[in-house]
């Protein structure tokens, strides 16, 4: 697994994964069975967890799928 994300978007991710986790438990708390705030939930850990490990499988899928693309033509 190499890693495809810089120190400062790594910083950004866990930041703004803090911030989902902290509104989406402020939220179900209120209203335990809302989706909207699970699923915020589930989002929220995931950005930390990619900005721990420096690693998005999204964005390893997306170049990938862009470097075949347009192989023919380099």
């Amino acid at each position: 697994m190499k890693r495809n994300l810089d120190f400062v978007q790594a910083m950004i991710r866990i930041m703004c994964g803090f911030i989902f986790i902290g509104t989406s438990i402020a939220s179900l708390a209120r209203k335990p069975y809302c989706l909207l705030s699970m699923s915020a939930l589930i989002f929220g850990a995931m950005e930390v967890a990619s900005g721990i490990t420096r690693f998005c499988p999204f964005l390893f899928i997306m170049k990938k799928k862009h470097k075949d693309k347009w192989s023919h033509f380099i």
